[in-house]
């Protein structure tokens, strides 16, 4: 029996702009194209590029609609394409919201909701992200401001940590199945909502982007290129620490030769500009950042991958770096990097701000023609476990 399936997305769907954008590209695809469903799309955002294996695409502003417009508009949108399954990719908001609206209005659908970051992410408040703005807070009146926090930190970890457990356990009390990334992630949910709800979670990994792996025959091709390839976002992916280990490495006669790409932009067209300036400030030298375009060309030529995230979810990132044989370096901050890398057999896993380590790490591999060439081999061979066959058939399985 078709299958009409409802995939509702946070922000536009614009494919180049990050990873949770491409899988939910990627999954419609293959749901239309392969196992005859009509898949539609809702995204909370406005600006989506338009993609044939939708049957029809809403947008949906927050700002431009009444809590009331959007019950009604998501009422319409379920009843009227006759909707048996919605997805929920990280829209945090919509499973009260669409449970309400299919208790009221007696609709039948099969709700899922997939987490697309390391259970934790939404925890905002840290001694470290207030210290750092404390410490570059400008006007006495924020130093005071944020002084006051640092003081009252315990009591705002609290709140934000109680915040958190009601969107988590809102999640699991309104969705019928919970989609994670990996089973790491499992008990990280579980006990941030202080609830178990076992036969609910499923975890299915991002599945693979590109159609071919990198001909290990043409490894010889290959160019002295670094490449990062990520949204210009500095909370999460903190570019400016990557920028800084890159100075370091280039003080090494080793890298003399090597560059390093950034590919990706921000959120705003001012993101990139701000980190073109940095690095010309600190004189950084052999940078060059490509704001946003297909990564595939710029994996195929590059040697070694850079990632100084504070989390993840499952990046898809790594796993193009894995299939296009680029040897990831990787700082340790999220548990489902041990799906992904093996150290020292497809790539590096550094501990968390050891600097020393990573540099140490990254000029080896640049000094080592022969190592990079073996952990290409191996990176190309373990990506092979995420290909989009594997990974639909456990979409499939939910779905019908």
């Amino acid at each position: 029996m078709k299958k009409n399936i409802l995939i509702c997305l946070s922000c536009k769907l614009v494919p180049t702009c990050g990873g949770t954008e491409r899988t939910t590209l990627l999954l419609a695809k293959e749901l239309h194209e392969k196992h005859d469903c009509n898949c539609f799309l809702l995204t909370l955002e406005e600006g989506s590029e338009h993609f044939g294996c939708f049957k029809k695409q809403y947008e949906i502003s927050y700002s431009n609609h009444t809590q009331n417009d959007i019950y009604d508009i998501i009422r319409d949108i379920l009843a009227d394409n006759h909707i048996d399954v919605c997805i929920m990719q990280y829209t945090m908001s919509l499973p009260k919201i669409i449970s309400n609206i299919l208790r009221k209005e007696k609709l039948t659908v099969k709700t899922i909701f997939a987490h697309h970051m390391q259970p934790g992410w939404e925890q905002t408040v840290s001694y470290q992200t207030v210290y750092t703005k404390y410490k570059n807070s400008r006007s006495a009146f924020s130093r005071i401001r944020y002084r006051s926090k640092l003081c009252l930190l315990p009591l705002f970890i609290s709140l934000d940590l109680k915040r958190t457990r009601r969107l988590y356990r809102n999640i699991i009390n309104n969705s019928d199945i919970i989609v994670l990334l990996s089973k790491e992630y499992i008990p990280l949910f579980q006990k941030i909502a202080k609830k178990k709800a076992a036969h609910k979670f499923r975890f299915i990994p991002n599945a693979l982007t590109f159609n071919e792996f990198f001909d290990i025959n043409h490894y010889d091709d290959k160019k002295k290129e670094v490449i990062i390839v990520s949204r210009l976002d500095e909370r999460q992916k903190r570019i400016l620490i990557a920028l800084a280990l890159w100075k370091t490495i280039k003080e090494s006669p080793i890298a003399a030769e090597w560059t390093l790409k950034i590919i990706g932009d921000g959120t705003k067209a001012t993101d990139i500009d701000k980190y073109r300036q940095h690095v010309a400030s600190n004189s950084i030298p052999d940078v060059t950042f490509t704001g946003r375009t297909n990564p595939q060309p710029y994996y195929e030529e590059a040697s070694i991958f850079m990632m100084t995230s504070k989390s993840e979810g499952l990046p898809m990132t790594l796993n193009e770096a894995h299939q296009m044989g680029v040897v990831p370096v990787v700082f340790d901050t999220f548990a489902a990097l041990k799906d992904q890398v093996t150290d020292g057999y497809d790539g590096f896993v550094i501990e968390d701000n050891d600097k020393e380590s990573f540099v140490s790490i990254m000029l080896e591999l640049m000094s080592d023609g022969r190592m990079r060439l073996g952990m290409a081999e191996n990176s190309i061979e373990s990506s092979k476990k995420f290909q989009m066959d594997r990974i639909i058939n456990r979409w499939t399985e939910l779905i019908d």
